[in-house]
């Protein structure tokens, strides 16, 4: 991997924690309520990416739907989660959306996975029921339930964003954030 490359990805994975961070403390100290909050973002998000709206999708009641998982359920109970937990707890749970999105992936797409993918799976869920039995580590709190169901949720609109036409990232991005 080229340097150059390296350095994106570390600030990509920078910017991705510091939203956690963000967020959390401004639905805590900043005391703005998770829905309002979650409400912006999703507006700031289709306002920037108006220009990107057209051509429409063919199958907008499908968008619709995504939509509404993704940006008003996933992130809904993201930011209620993290109004109640912690930003590190936020991190470990929300990364149950991958073997999440895997399984439903495989169980309705039908799609198949080899061994490392699957040892991957048990080694996420693994980590998390350590951190949940960990009680130094770990207080369980709805703020848990919270984040939990939002990487189920995310896993679900992932796997119907597969049953759409394809089209671009940004487009797509655009018609989440206007629904």
């Amino acid at each position: 991997m080229k340097p150059a490359d390296f350095a994106l990805l570390v600030a990509v994975c920078l910017f991705w924690a510091l939203n956690l961070v963000v967020t959390r403390w401004t639905v805590t100290a900043g005391d703005v309520p998770p829905l309002f909050f979650a409400a912006v973002r999703v507006t700031l998000l289709a306002a920037v990416l108006a220009p990107f709206l057209l051509p429409a999708p063919r199958q907008i009641g499908m968008m619709f739907v995504i939509a509404m998982g993704m940006a008003g359920i996933h992130f809904g109970l993201l930011f209620l989660g993290l109004a109640t937990s912690t930003a590190g707890v936020a991190a470990v749970i929300g990364q149950l959306g991958v073997p999440f999105t895997t399984i439903l992936s495989i169980v309705f797409l039908k799609e198949q996975i080899g061994i490392y993918r699957t040892v991957g799976i048990l080694l996420a869920f693994v980590g998390v029921i350590i951190i949940v039995l960990d009680p130094d580590q770990f207080t369980f709190t709805i703020g848990a339930i919270y984040l939990v169901g939002a990487a189920i949720v995310g896993a679900i609109a992932n796997i119907l964003m597969k049953r759409i036409d394809p089209m671009p990232a940004m487009r797509l991005q655009a018609w989440i954030g206007l629904f």
